[in-house]
């Protein structure tokens, strides 16, 4: 029983030397994951993948993202990228936000709905 307390402990301790506090991640940093090479990279490709992933599903599945539009063959994760990057790039102004936000509105405008499709 003590060593499964201290094993507890123990596992308590380290979680908690990597914990982070909890924070979103604004444009500013986003586009510098985008910007840069290794390891940042791929945190953006990956934000941005998840982020494009849950845009489709939203719309799919639950209709709730208004003004959005994806094709139905889906988003590749490179156009993905390059739209969102883009969209960062065009609008420094707006780095302060948070990423959600702005790939969110970097989607909406590349894929705007159609009459028809509203």
């Amino acid at each position: 029983m003590k060593y499964l307390i201290s094993l507890i402990f123990a596992g308590a301790a380290a979680t908690a030397l990597f914990v982070q506090p909890a924070a979103a991640t604004t444009g500013k940093e986003l586009y510098a994951a985008c910007k840069a090479d290794g390891a940042r990279k791929v945190e953006c490709d990956a934000y941005i993948r998840g982020f494009v992933d849950g845009m489709i599903m939203g719309y799919t599945a639950h209709g709730t993202v208004r003004g959005y539009c994806p094709p139905v063959t889906g988003i590749p994760p490179a156009r993905g990228r390059a739209i969102v990057e883009t969209w960062l790039r065009d609008h420094p102004e707006r780095l302060g936000g948070d990423a959600g936000i702005l790939a969110g509105l970097a989607l909406a405008e590349a894929f705007p709905c159609t009459k028809r499709e509203r």
